[in-house]
């Protein structure tokens, strides 16, 4: 997997919402359907993004399309984020 397209949300965190796959015979684009999933979750001081994803590309030489959920770790939640955790502002 190489990482592409990266979206700054509005807390200021960047999450790589765009990658290629690739293998043996497998070329494949994978890219969020919406960026503006951030979640930043009180209860557990996790900032993250969660969503659908989609893609399409080539598998032996067949055109292929994908589609799934994605998860992606932004850091934890300051305290005047209202997080749990003492940890330094970015």
């Amino acid at each position: 997997m190489t990482p592409g397209r990266v979206w700054t949300s509005p807390s200021g965190r960047e999450y790589t919402l765009g990658w290629t796959v690739s293998g043996e015979n497998l070329a494949l684009e994978l890219g969020s359907l919406r960026d503006d999933q951030e979640l930043l979750s009180k209860t557990t001081s996790v900032a993250y993004w969660e969503g659908p994803v989609s893609g399409a590309g080539t598998m032996n030489g067949q055109v292929i399309t994908a589609s799934g959920m994605g998860e992606f770790v932004g850091g934890a939640l300051t305290r005047a984020e209202g997080g749990l955790l003492s940890v330094p502002a970015r």
